[in-house]
């Protein structure tokens, strides 16, 4: 069934969701590295740490963690900053996720395809979920990403942003989150999936650690001193 996207907002608007105060944490293990990425959120506050960590002989080496940009995220302006920890600058736009995927769909305007499928109840790493199935088609072939989302945490306890992959981070407002919503996805993700026909399970992620309800500061969404403020809410990408 297809919706438009004015639809889905209104559908999505009229389910409505409860906030998420607390910590998610989600690890993706690979052959040779490990990506652990740590989201919090408090009010309208969100913050996401990630680091990726090789593994030596089959076990993490703490020489070689190497920390990600730390994005703060601000919900009632409905934009995000970047601190950029090498060049102690902090980049201040509008959801990049949302931004990118515009662009992208506007440059393969009827090349490529999304679809989100529910695919009904299941229980996963013990928790009672929805399974959603994400098939993206373009002229680079298909991806398949298999979400599984619980409601264990609470009725309609959604964080802000849904973490569905390594470095994939699904801001208020992304099509593809409200597609899902639109298809009854409500609450938190614990597992992930990724793959595609040719390639089989590119990698699995899966919520390891959960801290709810749970506040925090707001030192920790807050540009550290250090940091210098570059705003480009005003700009877009060409």
């Amino acid at each position: 069934m297809k919706l438009s996207f004015v639809c889905l907002l209104l559908v999505v608007a009229a389910r409505g969701t409860a906030q998420f105060n607390g910590k998610l944490v989600y690890q993706v293990d690979q052959k040779k590295s490990r990506t652990v990425m740590t989201y919090y959120q408090t009010g309208n506050s969100g913050r996401m740490d990630a680091y990726d960590i090789n593994f030596k002989n089959g076990i993490p080496d703490s020489s070689t963690i190497k920390a990600q940009d730390t994005i703060l995220y601000n919900f009632a302006d409905s934009n995000e900053t970047r601190l950029q920890h090498e060049t102690l600058r902090a980049l201040k736009m509008k959801y990049l996720a949302i931004t990118a995927s515009a662009l992208v769909a506007s440059r393969m305007k009827g090349k490529a395809s999304t679809t989100v499928t529910a695919k009904g109840a299941e229980t996963v790493n013990g928790h009672k979920c929805m399974h959603f199935v994400i098939t993206s088609t373009s002229a680079l072939g298909t991806g398949i990403r298999d979400i599984w989302v619980t409601g264990d945490y609470g009725q309609g306890v959604s964080p802000a942003v849904w973490v569905v992959g390594g470095y994939l981070y699904y801001p208020p407002g992304s099509p593809h989150l409200l597609e899902l919503k639109a298809q009854g996805a409500s609450g938190v993700v614990v597992k992930v999936v990724a793959g595609s026909p040719s390639q089989g399970v590119i990698y699995t992620m899966n919520l390891i650690d959960v801290e709810q309800p749970q506040r925090y500061g707001a030192a920790m969404f807050n540009v550290p001193s250090a940091y210098t403020l570059v705003d480009k809410t005003n700009i877009s990408l060409p």
